[in-house]
């Protein structure tokens, strides 16, 4: 099995520089067409965070883009508008914001403009962020109407409170439902799309008054525009689901053709399987057989079923009777020993203790710690965390 796996990381090593070139299509005649592939994510560092990795979007949004052979870049919008370095290679641009205040707003609403005269596909995800500046003034009419006339939607709603009430009038069905259905909610932001050569998959009227109408999902040559509960529902919970279908979203939105795309789950023309199992409740007592441990479970169900390679993990100090009282019990050690003698199985470290919050876990200024929490399993002499031994 690690023979096979070699192999696949050399493929790997051989393929991967050729990602750093921009790549291009060869056409009958014989000539090439450049492929742009990037899709620059703008986003406002002040309402979730800087780091773009702590960002509800690229825990479920960015992955379909790479899939679809696309290339990300993040720009915080606080910091102004991207320059021409950070445009070069762009395909197109995602705009996500959680509200309509920006600081810089009229200028940033001015590159929106310029980039749509330029051609530049822009996705306008969850609304228009830009509308207004922090302190509440918003952007001047002729900008506005510059993007209005750009995109072919109008935006806005100045007649009251929108109507709490409202049913699907359009529904594409190829896009729509995909993890979880669209029931009609009252619309985040009020758009309405006037543009003849636009598609609108997804509208909703007033119950009280029909003709007050919003267009939720519309496509157009210069992009698409998406109400967020539109796309995603968060359902109150720890998960989001896709409401849309995001490969089909994002294709319609960038004007992507079936592209040639880098595929990392196919090796000469198979598909290749990849399996792990983390350790984490390994001891714990099944709520499938009250008689057996979950790692009984595994092995028996799966396992034991399924001769294909899987790397099963294990949490180091669960196995050392000085280090934890439960790994004196004879019965945990024989059942990760049957598991471990398995010949499709692959041993693998779930780290040393387990920590919960490997920053605050690791910190060397314990006054930041809460003594009330836990921030590994409990390790008895294991008081200061070292990334070393967790990790090796």
């Amino acid at each position: 099995m690690r023979a096979v796996r070699s192999v696949r990381l050399c493929l790997l090593a051989v393929l991967l520089p050729g990602l750093a070139a921009r790549p291009r299509s060869l056409h009958a005649g014989g000539t090439e067409t450049e492929i742009l592939r990037r899709i620059l994510i703008i986003y406002d560092g002040t309402e979730e965070s800087r780091d773009p990795r702590r960002t509800a979007f690229h825990k479920t949004g960015e992955m379909p883009l790479h899939y679809l052979g696309l290339d990300t870049k993040w720009w915080d919008a606080d910091r102004g508008v991207p320059g021409e370095e950070e445009l070069e290679g762009v395909r197109g641009l995602l705009l996500v914001f959680g509200d309509g205040k920006l600081r810089g707003a009229e200028r940033f609403a001015s590159f929106v403009a310029e980039q749509l005269k330029r051609g530049k596909r822009i996705l306008f995800l969850g609304g228009f962020g830009f509308l207004e500046n922090r302190s509440g003034y918003p952007i001047s009419d002729r900008t506005q109407s510059e993007i209005k006339k750009l995109t072919g939607l109008t935006w806005g709603w100045e007649e009251g409170p929108l109507p709490k009430r409202w049913r699907v009038t359009k529904r594409d069905r190829r896009l729509l439902d995909f993890e979880r259905p669209y029931r009609a909610l009252k619309p985040s932001v009020f758009v309405v799309s006037k543009a003849r050569d636009s598609e609108v998959s997804l509208s909703v009227s007033a119950l009280e008054n029909p003709r007050v109408e919003s267009d939720l999902i519309v496509f157009g040559r210069w992009g698409a525009f998406a109400a967020s509960e539109a796309v995603f529902d968060t359902g109150g919970g720890d998960y989001t689901f896709w409401r849309v279908d995001p490969f089909l979203f994002y294709k319609k939105a960038f004007g992507l053709n079936d592209e040639p795309a880098f595929d990392t789950t196919t090796l000469n023309g198979n598909r290749i399987f990849f399996s792990h199992i983390d350790g984490d409740g390994l001891l714990n007592v099944s709520e499938v057989r009250y008689q057996a441990l979950s790692g009984e479970i595994i092995r028996d169900r799966i396992l034991r079923r399924y001769r294909f390679p899987f790397s099963v993990s294990f949490i180091v100090a669960h196995f050392d009777p000085g280090l934890v009282p439960e790994a004196s019990i004879p019965h945990h050690r024989a059942v990760a020993e049957s598991i471990l003698s398995l010949p499709n199985v692959e041993p693998a470290s779930h780290t040393f203790s387990h920590p919960f919050n490997w920053r605050l876990a690791a910190a060397d200024d314990t006054a930041s710690k809460d003594p009330e929490k836990k921030y590994t399993l409990k390790v008895s002499g294991y008081e200061r965390v070292s990334l070393k031994r967790e990790i090796d």
